[in-house]
């Protein structure tokens, strides 16, 4: 069975706080609106590697 696919828009931006670039960044499911905020880029990363199955090499 085949799942149906994901779409996630995910957002990212440097803020300035105290003279200092903090990195964010956003991921907001398309169906459900649901968003998650992230300050760190591996969270980031681990997050989207849960919710996106893998791959089965097929195009």
């Amino acid at each position: 069975m085949v799942p149906k696919p994901q779409v996630y828009v995910v957002r990212v931006w440097y803020e300035t706080s105290h003279g200092k670039r903090i990195w964010r960044a956003s991921v907001r499911h398309d169906l459900t609106g649901q968003r998650i905020y992230f300050a760190d880029p591996v969270l980031l990363i681990d997050f989207l590697s849960q919710v996106q199955p893998a791959s089965s090499g097929q195009a």
